[in-house]
């Protein structure tokens, strides 16, 4: 008879690991997780399940990061699979500067490690590479606890320390890194002494150690400075070259959206991009050196970058996060850099011809060290096929300028926009009207109906803004008007719940007896019996009119009731109301078209370009006649200096103003041979101009 067992022992493998390969052959459920992985895939090897091994394998694939890489890699080569080695050491090489920093990096055998190092394009600088090759081999020698000196830390290496490309090194980090470290004998040291300090006749022979640079070092993380150490600058016009180079940059604004233009906290919002070029001859290189590679991406802080600012951030600190970004650097030393950001910039916006008002905005970008190195803006696009603008907002146009005045060199994006009035007139202007009409309408209900109070309109519709506007003129004393309808509803309601055989009041008498002396004539028709009046108003019968006869043709203070003065009030009012509302239409209109014809255009037109010079010298010499009173602080210089930089003659006509202060603008040369000069004083927006002094001068 059979002896009969209870219980296995399996001591090669653990018992949670050893049923989830059950569960998976029964059931085609494999739960994987990273605690289980690394023994799945040992007890799936050594027990040859195919299957679970490549379900095993996969979720490696997708789960690999920098902290189990080195973990992976090393088991996959222990259990010869090649799949899984060559992804996970793929992935080391790429993540190398951070995988150097983990516990499992310390962990690699010396072989494991061999592999990895040996790798041409292994991302990651060389002197990280041997400070990590240094870090581990130190980590070794305390796990087999041995000192830990140059002598042991050398052996603990083994083969390993001759692919470390020492001679990449400059020589500052070699000091600092190799000969501190005292991995090297003194022959070794020696030797790639002499080869970093010889720079004609350097030693060919360097005890083993590589010279050649890494591929993908070479091609994705260079420095400037690395560039720099490899070059033999023989002399200090290379150098003057390459700083003059610096000197011109190119911007483009490439707008993608207007977020926002917010008139209370006077804000213009954007969101864009910058395409922003340079060229640096120190960054250029032979692309037959490199696999070709014409271009690199590099990261922000690799490559010297302009220090570009907002200058009128409405937050006023500037800061416009550029420098999260990496750079294109083509092997002709052209660097391209395309930050993206929203852009809040100070707007002075003016809605006084609100539904129908334009806004000029602008961006500036200014370049805050120009004048300690001699930057300059050289050239200034913008891009607009891609815009998109609010509903209630049109988009006219945009230009770009440059100013480079002393210090300041800036690129200045102007603006165009002007309002949708579509959305302006249904939200507020159509409801303006119609509740002025509504509000006409509740001296026509009765008082006896019951809905005169409820009738009345109370809603003002004012929109938000930090600035008076034409619209406003009619709107807001249509509150006053409101209050006043509240009040005189309320009062004939009151008086038409007095019983009729009360005495009237004397002022109730006086109104009445007005009213009819200054506007109507009474008539009495004995037929219908009903008092009427000639001017549309009519009396509702009265039962002690009974005794009238038609010979009664006067009407008298005792017969008038509560009733009639309610009816009384209702005809005066709605009258009143009625002159009112065309009154303000009235004066809306006339201060629209008034303003509108004393405006003076900003963007006048200007002689030809052949006269430019004679209207400029004409300028500079009436500099000692003009005296503009009240205006003793502007300086003719800028003035001069404006007109040279805002007149555009490619049409002949003057931008806006460039400093966004004052502007001196002509209009054409008169038949009779006048030049009439205007000096204005404006803001942001154009559509407010003060004119400061007018002058003709023959020409």
């Amino acid at each position: 008879m059979a002896e009969k067992i209870d219980a296995v022992d399996i001591t090669d493998i653990e018992y949670d690991c050893f049923r989830t390969m059950l569960r998976d052959v029964y059931t085609d459920d494999l739960n994987i997780t990273e605690a289980n992985s690394i023994d799945l895939l040992k007890a799936e090897h050594k027990y040859v399940f195919e299957g679970v091994l490549s379900k095993c394998q996969n979720y490696l694939y997708q789960e690999t990061n920098i902290y189990n890489s080195c973990s992976i890699f090393s088991w996959g080569r222990h259990l010869e699979l090649s799949s899984l080695t060559e992804k996970t050491l793929d992935f080391i090489v790429d993540s190398a500067d951070d995988v150097f920093k983990t516990e499992g990096f310390l962990k690699l055998s010396n072989d494991d490690l061999h592999t990895l190092l040996s790798r041409e394009d292994i991302c990651a600088f060389e002197d990280e590479i041997i400070i990590a090759a240094i870090k581990w081999a130190t980590n070794k020698c305390k796990q087999d606890m041995i000192e830990t000196n140059g002598q042991t830390i050398r052996q603990a290496l083994g083969p390993v320390i001759y692919t470390l490309r020492i001679p990449l090194l400059s020589l500052e980090k070699y000091s600092d890194i190799v000969v501190k470290s005292r991995i090297l004998s003194e022959e070794e040291e020696l030797g790639l002494f002499k080869y970093f300090t010889m720079s004609k006749k350097r030693p060919s022979d360097l005890g083993g150690f590589d010279k050649s640079s890494r591929n993908r070092l070479s091609l994705f993380f260079f420095k400037a400075e690395d560039i720099l150490k490899k070059r033999e600058v023989e002399n200090i016009h290379d150098i003057l070259k390459a700083a003059r180079s610096l000197q011109k940059i190119y911007i483009k604004f490439c707008v993608l959206g207007i977020n926002d233009i917010d008139e209370v906290n006077q804000r213009f919002i954007t969101t864009g991009k910058l395409d922003i070029e340079w060229k640096d001859d120190f960054l250029d290189w032979n692309i037959t050196e490199y696999n070709n590679m014409s271009s690199l991406s590099v990261q922000h802080y690799s490559v010297w970058r302009p220090d570009i600012a907002l200058s009128n951030d409405h937050s006023s600190t500037g800061n416009i996060h550029l420098y999260e970004f990496d750079v294109i650097v083509f092997n002709t030393g052209l660097i391209k850099w395309t930050p993206y950001s929203i852009f809040e910039t100070k707007c002075e916006i003016n809605t006084m011809y609100l539904p129908f008002d334009k806004q000029f905005c602008e961006v500036e970008f200014v370049l805050w060290t120009a004048s300690a190195i001699g930057l300059r803006f050289r050239k200034a696009e913008v891009e607009v096929s891609t815009l998109h603008v609010r509903g209630e907002w049109k988009f006219v146009n945009v230009d770009a300028s440059i100013i480079n005045n002393g210090s300041l060199h800036k690129t200045v994006f102007k603006f165009n926009l002007q309002s949708n009035p579509g959305k302006v007139i249904l939200e507020f202007v159509l409801p303006a009207v119609i509740i002025p009409l509504m509000d006409l309408m509740t001296f026509c209900i009765p008082c006896g109906s019951g809905e005169k109070i409820s009738f009345t309109t109370t809603i003002f519709l004012l929109p938000a803004t930090s600035s008076n506007y034409i619209l406003g003129i009619y709107l807001k004393p249509q509150m006053g008007i409101e209050a006043c309808i509240m009040v005189m509803a309320a009062l004939q309601v009151r008086l038409f719940h007095c019983k009729n055989d009360d005495k009237l009041s004397k002022w109730m008498l006086s109104f009445c007896q007005w009213s009819l002396n200054h506007k109507m004539k009474l008539k009495i028709h004995v037929t219908d019996r009903r008092v009427s009046m000639m001017s549309l108003s009519v009396y509702e019968n009265r039962k002690d009119n009974s005794g009238c006869k038609e010979e009664n043709n006067n009407f008298t203070l005792h017969n008038v009731n509560f009733d009639d003065v309610c009816h009384q009030i209702d005809i005066d009012s709605f009258s009143c109301k009625l002159t009112t509302m065309l009154a303000k239409v009235v004066m809306c209109f006339i201060f629209f078209v008034v303003d509108m014809s004393s405006t003076v255009d900003a963007k006048g037109t200007c002689p030809d370009e052949s006269k430019m010079d004679s209207l400029i010298k004409m300028v500079k010499e009436m500099q000692q006649q003009c005296s503009c009173t009240g205006s003793q602080t502007i300086v003719y210089d800028k003035i001069y200096t404006n007109l040279g930089q805002a007149y555009d003659s490619s049409n002949g006509k003057f931008r806006a103003p460039v400093n966004g202060l004052y502007f001196f603008a002509c209009t054409q040369i008169s038949s009779a041979g006048n030049v009439h000069f205007i000096l204005m004083k404006t803001a942001a927006n154009l559509a407010m101009v003060t004119v400061l002094y007018v002058m003709q001068q023959d020409q």
